[in-house]
């Protein structure tokens, strides 16, 4: 019986393509912005490969950043330079402090709220920033601030399975009666299920990975197939 619900924040609570493409138009309008879907799938693939040996690093991070936007352009063939690739940060972190919960995903946690099940968050990045995201949402409106997790405040970040036995101890949890949602196959889908959770992978940017049945438990297409799941398994 699936008893506690723990969510991923980055592209699983809100969609992430939405400030960097804003940031995107902002900083290089004279690009092809009908690119931006596959610029946004390399620069997240960055990211996802370096950021855990960066957590507690932050000009690692910073450089990181830069790649992460530098590189997809270079792949077809646009030079910008590295003060280019930080301007583009700041506007993307900018529009992230706008950011929105998405709506199929409010639908998700005022379920789960009704039926007085727990929530939690695990979230890797920076603690300013990952706090900065749940006040714009909202989050704690659903989840105890107790019960969000970010990996520079707590010293340990996804894929260590650590952080997955941090929150079951600060929840008062088994991870056997619990699923974590997520969009990341290795950090969240692969972690998680070593950890002993349930999984529910969210790819909707269409990845394409080896072992996926061996841990992942429901694969959703979209925002919408994870509030159908949750309404088929709520207790």
């Amino acid at each position: 019986m699936l008893k506690n619900f723990i969510f991923d924040i980055d592209d699983t609570l809100y969609d992430q393509m939405d400030p960097f493409r804003r940031a995107l138009t902002e900083v290089f309008p004279d690009l092809d912005q009908d690119r931006a879907p596959i610029w946004y799938k390399k620069s997240r693939y960055i990211s996802d490969t370096e950021f855990p040996g960066l957590a507690f690093d932050p000009e690692g991070i910073k450089q990181m950043q830069i790649k992460r936007i530098q590189a997809p352009l270079a792949d077809d063939g646009i030079a910008i330079s590295s003060e280019e690739g930080w301007a583009f940060q700041e506007a993307y972190q900018r529009y992230q402090k706008d950011l929105t919960l998405q709506a199929d995903m409010r639908q998700v946690l005022d379920l789960i709220q009704a039926a007085g099940q727990p929530m939690g968050v695990i979230t890797n990045g920076e603690t300013a920033k990952q706090w900065a995201k749940v006040e714009t949402m909202g989050l704690t409106a659903w989840i105890p601030a107790d019960y969000i997790l970010v990996s520079e405040e707590v010293g340990v970040a996804k894929p260590e399975g650590e952080i997955f036995d941090m929150i079951c101890q600060r929840m008062g949890i088994q991870a056997e009666e619990s699923v974590y949602f997520g969009d990341n196959f290795k950090h969240d889908m692969v972690a998680a299920k070593e950890a002993g959770f349930h999984t529910v992978w969210l790819n909707h940017r269409d990845r394409d990975f080896d072992g996926v049945a061996s841990y992942v438990d429901q694969e959703c297409a979209d925002f919408s197939e994870v509030l159908t799941w949750v309404q088929k398994n709520l207790n």
